[in-house]
């Protein structure tokens, strides 16, 4: 499980993250200021990121993961002045106890990320806590069907096999309730359908909601 976890799960990672490649453009769109990304992953966020944005914080808990946005980074260059407009700083670090004050960043960024961490409620209160009164949360993940759904049936049937193959990533979680319980105000969130994706996966949620 180590050698996949290190050479084979990174890869698939990268490959399957590029299919968001339009949807993170359209949200990143609308980070600023001070941003936090929680389970950045491979950097496959990093060259989406607007001139308003002056920082990008990105933490992951795979030191695996971390090496391969740092690698990413390097395409761009790693400050204002070597080709990134704004400054990057990547962390080992938990999303669901994040190490920054209350009230400290713009933006915070969680795609892919709510239906991998342990604790997904505890991640989307950290998520609350961290931003700024005004702040905004950018929300792109894949959640579980519509209660009653012959699908979400199905999600539960694979779940376990699924967390297993991919890193640890759920295929039934509830993020949007999830986030309410927070504080997060999910009306203007947007629950749809990708039917061009793995097919229990394809129930999404995505948008950003601020922190009133």
């Amino acid at each position: 499980m180590a050698f996949y976890s290190r050479h084979i799960f990174p890869h698939l990672l990268a490959r399957a993250s590029r299919h968001f490649d339009q949807e993170r453009r359209d949200l990143l769109s609308r980070a600023r200021g001070r941003v936090l990304e929680l389970g950045v992953g491979g950097g496959a966020s990093l060259g989406f990121y607007p001139p308003q944005v002056s920082d990008v914080v990105g933490i992951d808990i795979s030191p695996v993961l971390l090496e391969r946005a740092a690698s990413e980074a390097e395409r761009f260059g790693n400050g204002r002045a070597a080709g990134l407009p704004y400054r990057l700083h990547l962390h080992l670090g938990d999303a669901q106890a994040l190490p920054y004050d209350d009230a400290s960043f713009d933006t915070v960024v969680a795609f892919l990320t709510l239906c991998t961490v342990p604790d997904p409620r505890l991640t989307a209160q950290e998520s609350f806590r961290v931003l700024r009164p005004g702040g905004i949360l950018l929300v792109l993940e894949h959640v579980r069907a519509a209660p009653g759904r012959k699908l979400a049936r199905w999600q539960d049937r694979l779940d376990p096999l699924w967390t297993r193959l991919a890193g640890g990533c759920h295929l039934n979680r509830d993020t949007p309730a999830n986030l309410a319980a927070a504080g997060f105000d999910t009306s203007s969130l947007e629950r749809y359908h990708d039917q061009t994706y793995f097919p229990p996966a394809s129930p999404r949620l995505r948008g950003a909601t601020r922190k009133e």
